[in-house]
């Protein structure tokens, strides 16, 4: 979609107007249910301020007009519109202003997007489906697409999520919702990447395991807690730990010196310092 003001010294076109967008997409999803990517930015011409919105539609169509045509249209009243198929060119031309490197032009720009729950969301929870129905782990934050294609090796294109990206939290924890789902208490195969995101979300406040030395290795609880996972051993924090159907437990002391099961680590939870953790004097547990 492209979204242009009246010709002219149309007071609008010299400002971008996000609240425009905004009205336009309610007329739209009273019709439809629809995703989108809005850029707004000012020609390279004459500065008229114009946007360019990708629609992904869940439900509904879009309306019946003559695409690749400026056409007066209800939905937008300042000025013309054009309705186009989405192609791999657009996108790439949108998703152009998420980048650091950007030119004066590109700098003046405004960008905003469908946010809850973000977009892609959806082939995420799908692609941890497909881990958990083939009873496998995702052990990296790496995808793909069958149609996208390397320029050069002419093989689909692998496309990597950042570690701290919001994507890639969703990914692992989709995949550990619906794993649990799927097989209960038995624990999937062992990642080190679902490990980490576990662990990450446990342990709020991060330990600094460089400035105390564990006394011993914490022992083995004699059984996992209610409908747990069987425990296991993390070095990192030198703790077992168990998955359950709400969440992963910690096995260490708490301030009354019992050992128990913790839902987090560190200062996040009763284990006031990491020393708390571990028994001193007792052997190492095999």
């Amino acid at each position: 979609m492209t979204l242009t003001y009246g010709g002219g010294d149309h007071p609008a076109a010299q400002f971008l107007t996000y609240e425009h967008v905004q009205r336009w997409l309610v007329e739209v999803r009273r019709k439809a249910s629809v995703r989108y990517l809005a850029v707004g930015e000012y020609g390279s011409e004459k500065g008229r301020a114009h946007w360019h919105v990708l629609l992904f539609y869940e439900k509904g169509a879009p309306p019946d007009v003559e695409l690749n045509k400026r056409i007066n249209h209800k939905m937008w009243k300042h000025g013309f519109s054009q309705w186009e198929e989405i192609s791999t060119q657009a996108i790439r031309y949108c998703v152009k202003y998420v980048q650091k490197d950007k030119g004066a032009l590109e700098k003046q720009a405004k960008f905003a997007l469908s946010k809850r729950p973000a977009l892609g969301a959806k082939y995420f929870v799908k692609l941890a489906s497909e881990y958990v129905e083939a009873g496998l782990s995702p052990k990296e934050l790496s995808y793909s697409f069958p149609d996208v294609l390397n320029k050069k090796t002419k093989l689909p294109e692998t496309f990597r999520l950042p570690k701290q990206s919001f994507s890639a939290a969703h990914f692992v924890e989709s995949f550990v919702r619906l794993w649990q789902e799927k097989y209960g208490n038995s624990r999937w195969p062992s990642s080190e990447l679902v490990d980490y995101f576990l662990d990450r979300e446990a342990a709020k406040t991060p330990l600094d395991l460089g400035k105390e030395r564990f006394a011993g290795r914490v022992p083995k609880p004699e059984r996992p807690p209610p409908h747990g996972s069987e425990p296991v051993y993390s070095p990192s924090v030198n703790a077992y730990f168990s998955d359950t159907p709400i969440c992963r437990l910690w096995f260490y002391r708490n301030k009354e010196g019992d050992l128990v099961w913790h839902e987090k680590l560190g200062k996040a939870g009763n284990a006031v310092r990491n020393g708390r953790i571990v028994l001193k004097g007792l052997r190492p547990d095999g």
